[in-house]
């Protein structure tokens, strides 16, 4: 009986680390910029150097947001955190949640379209 116990506790440990490693892989993959899964959106953009048309590649940034953003880059400085975005008017957490993996205050914008896959011709 103790056996089979220490058997699925063991099981049950096994089951954890894979899950904990998963996600961690998953989280470490969105921190260096690999796209969110179904995003249009490869690489990513510094939000504290980017044009407003640069800014306009993130999904949900029209003009007007990026318009924003960029204001708010000129009379506070340059963002310290990208939480600092739920200050500009139409981001909201929710928003935040969606551009995150987008976003970086430090480095090269690197952002482009994701261009979808051509089907052969006959």
């Amino acid at each position: 009986m103790q056996a089979k116990r220490i058997k699925n506790q063991s099981r049950i440990g096994a089951v954890l680390l894979s899950l904990v490693l998963s996600l961690f892989s998953a989280s470490a993959a969105l921190a260096v910029g690999a796209p969110a899964p179904n995003s249009p959106l490869i690489g990513v953009v510094n939000v504290n150097r980017a044009s407003a048309v640069e800014l306009q590649r993130l999904p949900g940034v029209g003009p007007a947001r990026a318009r924003a953003i960029i204001e708010a880059r000129k009379s506070r400085g340059e963002f310290r955190s990208l939480d600092e975005l739920t200050g500009i008017e139409g981001i909201g957490p929710a928003s935040l949640r969606a551009l995150r993996p987008h976003l970086v205050l430090k480095g090269e914008t690197t952002a482009r379209r994701r261009v979808a896959p051509q089907s052969p011709r006959p």
